[in-house]
């Protein structure tokens, strides 16, 4: 994880507006108070120094205010204060609106 995203007293900085696991919680999304969406791999570690960032979704116009990972078809939904919604899907690493 990047330095500017972990500090050592385990925290996600500058904090985080929304977040959504997915269906076995190997993979988290975070929204840290931005437009940006942060996807970690979790191996299985609710320590987040141990999570690995594999992608950084940058769609949105304004601040995203709500995820949610469907635990059947594995679509993550964005949606952000300009009432735009975003629906991503995964291949490998990859996310695409």
């Amino acid at each position: 994880m990047d330095s500017k995203a972990a500090g050592k007293n385990n925290r996600i900085y500058p904090g985080i507006q929304s977040f959504a696991w997915n269906s076995d919680a190997s993979q988290v999304a975070i929204c840290p108070t931005t437009n940006e969406i942060w996807i970690f791999q979790t191996q299985g570690s609710p320590d987040i120094t141990k999570w690995t960032k594999i992608a950084v979704l940058k769609e949105h116009f304004n601040v995203i205010t709500a995820l949610d990972w469907h635990p059947k078809t594995h679509l993550l939904l964005s949606a952000s204060a300009d009432r735009g919604v975003i629906v991503w899907k995964q291949e490998g690493q990859d996310f695409t609106p």
